[in-house]
């Protein structure tokens, strides 16, 4: 059975569990260039798979005939090869998506319905519940515990401004070693582990919905908990690398504002570490020592006890499994949309499990990456789109299998017409969070109608944005050109959901032109079914649609108008007959 040290347990398989998987190495220690990019992407088309999985993006948003990923899955569509991508990881900003062509799957994460809680427990009986994956237990019932903002390493030109937050080479190590570290903030734990901590507390109300590991004994408490920890030590802040004294920190749980890797509370010898903050409290984190992330009200309940005592005690417990029934909503950390080249496609196309993901894992590293780390393991639990996207990739596969003779696009359009719609109130920035919602690859197989299209559709569109013919053929590698007869609008290609933006406080209008292929049975009709926000309204003509025979095509327009503000505008065209329920989602927002 596959775990770590007992968490997340289950049998490990693939989508496809009889596929064969061709892996490419395009990223070294100084990054990812845009020649090794295209080079694999090369390799796999020469080597003929049917589909790309790419967990790597930019950190800006790039134009597509200057963005190699775009460049090399363009050049995977031509050949018949669906090219999946992670969303991004710089969420929950507005536009913050980094891989977003038309022909390609953009993926967002999600969570699932699982979370990992780490409890503290304080030597006055009181107890805290963190969120980190902690495997550690610690040997003793109890540690000293102290706050990262009294134990700053003088010597090496540190004060409690940087050792709060935990940072490295910041604590003085004889102060930290064999302690419980108390952080503000979130970190990787590791210089509390390289410190001699026992273990660490960290707060913070960020990244609460998902859990990290850490490279000893650690507990991610939200901010207040945290603080009530800080209050119970009176007790620099950050745990900033270096900033902690080694002699204060060895062997206790230091308490550090904010949220960091914790690698100088290891470093500095913590026995454990407590961080706490409001950010990211939707995942849990890995540390190299005993470690809890709690939000910003639990930890401030760990300042009081340490201020309030004179020898303030705590312990960290191994992480525990609960089920989180929110589930799934789109993580803070994953990229948000708008697409931030082409306004009027909607990406992300779908968000997929991305969060506290048991996961294949080297043995060549540690589970946090960090020296100090002792533990080796072939399965790790980790979050991010890098792990949304092969969730994504093996369901496209899983769709391939059933339909070999099927375009990308079709795809594509499978998974995205069949996602399951997401609920706006876990989710506030609705489409360009989830965009057509949370994958459903049993469903995605029979998808009833796809929208399909190819190269040349593409190139319309290209062309349509303005392209010069030396920028498109970039793209495409040829000799294409534009031509009157190869020039679209957006709102003509044939894209599986609606998006139309204009300026704040305009009446908007715009006629979008589709064509649907029926890849269900051979006699069907299939009947419009909308649904609006106020303020959006959504005609389609035909409203319905009758096919006799399997790959028969049928065009219809759809009519959005709407009065944009700064909020978005949500609604759904449906196709449906009776068995199949093909929804797109339609979207109005303000540039």
């Amino acid at each position: 059975m596959a775990n770590l040290y007992g968490l997340g347990g289950g049998t490990a398989r693939g989508g496809v569990p009889s596929a064969r998987i061709a892996v490419y190495k395009i990223c070294w220690s100084g990054g990812c260039s845009d020649a090794d990019i295209l080079a694999a992407f090369d390799d796999a088309i020469a080597d003929g798979v049917d589909i790309i999985s790419i967990s790597v993006g930019g950190f800006f948003p790039s134009d597509y005939f200057t963005d190699p990923i775009a460049i090399g899955a363009f050049h995977a569509m031509k050949n018949g090869i669906l090219t999946s991508n992670s969303a991004g990881n710089s969420g929950p900003s507005s536009a913050s998506i980094v891989n977003f062509s038309p022909w390609s799957l953009s993926v967002a994460a999600s969570t699932i319905d699982r979370k990992f809680l780490t409890n503290v427990q304080l030597g006055n009986d009181e107890s805290y519940v963190g969120i980190s994956v902690n495997t550690f237990v610690l040997e003793n019932e109890s540690y000293p515990l102290v706050y990262g903002g009294n134990v700053p390493n003088t010597a090496g030109g540190y004060d409690n401004s940087t050792s709060r937050y935990c940072v490295a080479d910041s604590f003085d190590p004889i102060l930290v070693e064999a302690t419980i570290v108390l952080c503000d903030g979130l970190n990787d734990a590791e210089p509390a582990a390289a410190a001699g901590a026992a273990g660490t507390i960290m707060h913070d109300d960020y990244f609460t919905d998902f859990a990290f590991s850490f490279p000893l004994p650690a507990s991610y408490l939200g901010d207040g908990d945290g603080r009530k920890v800080y209050n119970y030590i009176n007790g620099t802040r950050y745990c900033e690398p270096d900033s902690l004294d080694p002699k204060l920190v060895a062997g206790t749980i230091v308490l550090c504002d904010g949220l960091s890797d914790a690698e100088p509370v290891t470093v500095a010898g913590a026995a454990g570490t407590i961080m706490h903050d409001d950010y990211f409290r939707d995942l849990a984190f890995s540390f190299p020592l005993p470690a809890s992330y709690l939000g910003y009200d639990d930890g401030n309940k760990v300042y009081n006890y340490i201020n309030g005592t004179s020898k303030p005690t705590a312990t960290i417990f191994k992480s525990v499994e609960a089920n989180d029934t929110s589930a799934p909503f789109v993580v803070s950390f994953s990229s948000r949309g708008p697409n931030p080249i082409t306004a009027d496609i909607l990406k992300p196309d779908l968000t997929a499990p991305g969060v506290d993901i048991l996961a294949a894992w080297s043995e060549a590293t540690t589970v946090t990456g960090f020296p100090e780390d002792p533990r080796v393991v072939q399965y790790n639990i980790i979050s991010g789109t890098s792990m949304s996207c092969p969730h994504a990739s093996g369901a496209a596969a899983y769709v391939k299998s059933f339909n070999p003779t099927w375009s990308p696009s079709a795809i594509k359009s499978a998974l995205m017409t069949t996602a399951a719609p997401m609920s706006v109130a876990n989710n506030i920035d609705a489409e360009f969070a989830y965009g057509s919602g949370h994958i459903d690859p049993l469903k995605a197989k029979s998808p009833g109608l796809v929208y399909d299209m190819g190269e040349a559709d593409y190139v319309s569109f290209l062309c349509g944005q303005g392209y010069s013919n030396k920028n498109l053929q970039l793209v495409t590698g040829d000799n294409t050109t534009c031509t009157a007869s190869n020039n679209a609008t957006v709102y003509d290609l044939n894209y599986p959901a609606f998006t139309l933006s204009g300026s704040s406080g305009a009446s908007i209008s715009q006629v979008f032109h589709r064509t649907v292929t029926n890849v269900g049975s051979a006699s069907s009709t299939y009947k419009a079914a909308v649904v609006a926000q106020q303020g959006l309204s959504i005609q389609v003509q035909p409203s319905t649609l009758s096919f006799t025979s399997v790959g028969e095509k049928q065009s219809f327009a759809v009519t959005v108008t709407a009065s944009v503000s700064d909020s978005v505008l949500s609604g759904s065209l449906v196709w449906d007959d009776g068995e199949n329920k093909v929804r797109s989602p339609v979207v109005a927002y303000a540039a």
